[in-house]
């Protein structure tokens, strides 16, 4: 508000979320809902066709929220093919996001093969600690969902207010 000779005079259009950061913020829910979803899918109801469809919406997503930061994600892509800033804040965050594109990738491709094999592969080293059945895709999907968790924590701030240029 400006003040001028004892007159309230609006400064300018109240601020609030354009339909573009709502857009991003609702990309961010599905993503986190998708990824839950097919976890939820796949242990409580054993539906592998739910788990299947609702995996590749979140692979999907994924491709949508990656375009959305289209700028970012090729300013942390530059970053990546200079070793010297691997160790400032961008070159960690490039690392970071690549890491998580590389485990979106790998649990793709394992429940890719799982699906054409028609098969739950084991990873043969892992099974011999005290029986635990540990397979590529369900390794792949841990992974990635620590991997999430901590994308999602170490940003939480940015979530919100972010934008779409």
């Amino acid at each position: 508000m400006v003040q001028m000779d004892e007159q309230v005079v609006p400064a300018g259009p109240a601020p609030g979320p354009t339909r573009r950061t709502q857009q991003r913020w609702q990309v961010h829910v599905a993503l986190i809902v998708t990824f839950v979803g097919a976890l939820v899918a796949l242990v409580l109801s054993r539906s592998l066709f739910l788990h299947v469809v609702i995996g590749c919406a979140f692979v999907a997503l994924v491709g949508v929220h990656i375009v959305q930061r289209r700028q970012t994600s090729l300013a942390l892509a530059g970053s990546l093919v200079r070793p010297w800033k691997w160790l400032g804040r961008r070159g960690r965050k490039a690392l970071a996001d690549a890491v998580l594109a590389f485990l979106v990738l790998n649990v793709l491709a394992s429940g890719i093969y799982d699906g054409i094999e028609g098969t739950n592969e084991a990873i043969p080293d892992l099974n011999h600690l005290g029986g635990l059945y540990l397979s590529w895709h369900t390794l792949s999907s841990v992974l990635l969902l620590a991997g999430g968790l901590v994308h999602v924590l170490r940003r939480r701030r940015h979530f919100v207010r972010s934008y779409i240029r």
